[in-house]
């Protein structure tokens, strides 16, 4: 087994992880949303491409 140390920001809207301080970034993320007074995990991805790339192919398959 091997341990791995993530730097974790966030969490980021839509609206924030599309302007380049953040969408530019590659690595580890999270989707999550909100459902009556919590917030549910989705999903949790790594990508090589941007977060910018990722939410654009992602907004076309979808």
């Amino acid at each position: 087994m091997e341990t791995v140390t993530l730097k974790w920001y966030g969490p980021y809207n839509l609206e924030r992880a599309l302007l380049p301080d953040v969408g530019y970034e590659k690595g580890i993320y999270l989707i999550t949303r909100k459902w009556g007074e919590s917030e549910k995990l989705l999903y949790i991805g790594q990508t090589k491409r941007s977060l910018i790339d990722l939410i654009e192919l992602l907004s076309k398959a979808g």
